[in-house]
């Protein structure tokens, strides 16, 4: 499956129709297309499809320096435009200009791997959007869980330096490396846009290598004691190309990191909310499709409507401290990605022009939207109200749980193996930790009269376009008395 196409800094129209050729899976005779195409534009079929084919896929310009100039290729761009609008399609020229530039650069990597080629692959430096990216990816499956592995994971593997690209990203106080492989190059504007991207420095978190061509699909983690390093890896053939194989797997080695400095991962969106000379932070708890984004939207629309300040601090993942004998929150990632499977298409063009959108087959089903700032999300927030989205209750509405036993018991009652109340499998592995985590955590919380309650968010897709708005109102007038 062709993902994206990358360019180099010197390419010229032959070199970029001729790369085109190269991918192309049809047969199609060269010298008509270039003909064709650079010559005397004729709206020939075989050409039109071929010009199809390529029209929807992701081309991406790389280059080694910051004044590199644009390549000549307008004219062979509006010969192709121009033929796809004579078939019948209305389509503007970025369908065939690049979609983006990436600036890469050498860094002499420093890492204990010595039979892995790491220090000879180039780094992401700057990513430059020319279009409202749409990503195509695999389509996603449940059959490939992340795993914590008992032995050292890169001991028998070998892989090509030029097949690779390498990303330092910022995620929370931790830096990690994730070395991608080409044939998922466009996920790197997809990362570039959830986590800022940084220069590797002496010292890193933890290594991450994606997209590792073998006949073993895994998704799998290790701790590597001797370097104090956790590195983790996804390799398999193109069905494990899904960005969010990747997000997944870089959060569980941020969390395993989190829950090493005694710190909790949660699976939470959280909001501030400022009235009356008064600071509120809510953080809204739950597992997969419980509705943590469609709850922050709605309280986000609601506080608008009634002209109350308020903002998000970060949505799908958080984490909770203990600090100066209160809870605070932070953050790690600096935009969402939300599922848009059942969103309004209003909703979507709020943010078009900013957003990233993630494509399964032919089907759209993710945008990337930003949220918030690096600073913010390092920002120490302190938790006022903890609410916990149960799909599965029992009951309609929403309930305040009175004691901290009732507390203890639904959140730690909730435990599964795909997902729970602590974001993915790197909590669940370390399961022990966690759930002394949350007790310790939750008994503070009481101790302080923070509130704590459980929402029912069961129903149908249709159902709950009005219920969050239903408890977004109900949790406003609980929290502001009203106003």
């Amino acid at each position: 499956m062709l993902f994206a196409l990358e360019f180099d800094e010197e390419v010229s129209a032959r070199s970029y129709l001729k790369e085109l050729l190269k991918c192309y899976p049809y047969d199609i005779e060269e010298t008509m297309v270039l003909s064709l195409l650079t010559k005397n534009p004729f709206p020939y079929r075989p050409l039109l499809i071929f010009l199809q084919y390529f029209s929807a896929i992701g081309k991406i310009h790389i280059i080694t320096k910051p004044d590199v100039p644009s390549p000549s290729l307008q004219h062979l761009w509006e010969n192709m435009s121009r033929l796809v609008q004579q078939s019948g399609s209305i389509l503007p020229m970025h369908q065939f200009a690049f979609d983006a530039t990436y600036q890469v650069k050498k860094h002499p990597l420093s890492h204990p791997y010595a039979h892995l080629p790491l220090s000879h692959i180039p780094f992401l430096s700057e990513v430059q959007l020319h279009s409202v990216p749409v990503i195509a990816m695999a389509k996603h499956s449940h059959q490939y869980p992340i795993r914590k592995s008992d032995t050292f994971l890169y001991r028998d593997i070998s892989m090509d330096a030029t097949s690779y690209l390498g990303i330092c990203i910022r995620i929370g106080n931790f830096q990690g490396i994730v070395f991608l492989h080409r044939k998922a190059l466009w996920f790197a504007a997809a990362l570039s846009a959830m986590y800022p991207i940084t220069e590797p420095g002496v010292t890193y978190d933890f290594l991450l290598l994606f997209g590792l061509q073998s006949h073993r699909k895994q998704r799998s983690y290790y701790y590597d004691q001797t370097n104090a390093l956790y590195i983790g890896m996804v390799s398999g053939g193109d069905e494990m190309l899904h960005f969010l194989y990747l997000k997944e797997m870089i959060l569980t080695l941020y969390n395993a990191l989190c829950i090493q400095k005694h710190d909790l991962p949660i699976h939470a969106s959280m909001v501030h909310i400022a009235y009356s000379q008064q600071q509120q932070n809510l953080v809204f708890a739950g597992m997969t499709h419980s509705g943590k984004s469609e709850l922050l939207d709605a309280i986000l629309k609601s506080c608008h409507t009634r002209k109350i300040a308020a903002s998000a601090y970060y949505d799908d993942s958080g984490i909770l401290h203990y600090l100066d004998n209160a809870i605070v929150s932070t953050g790690s990632e600096v935009s969402a990605c939300k599922d848009i499977s059942y969103v309004k298409k209003q909703q979507l063009f709020a943010h078009y022009a900013s957003g990233i959108f993630l494509k399964e087959e032919d089907t759209i089903r993710y945008q990337i939207t930003p949220l918030t700032t690096y600073e913010s999300s390092l920002q120490f927030y302190p938790v006022h109200a903890l609410f916990y989205l149960n799909a599965k209750a029992k009951f309609q509405g929403w309930r305040k749980v009175e004691s901290l036993d009732d507390a203890i018991a639904l959140f730690l009652g909730h435990h599964d193996k795909e997902d729970f109340f602590c974001q993915t499998l790197a909590a669940y592995d370390h399961q022990v930790k966690s759930q002394e985590l949350i007790h310790e955590f939750l008994t503070i919380l009481y101790t302080q009269n923070v509130g704590i309650y459980e929402l029912s968010t069961k129903g149908t897709p249709y159902q709950k376009q009005f219920l969050f708005e239903r408890l977004a109102n109900a949790i406003l007038d609980e929290i502001l008395d009203g106003k």
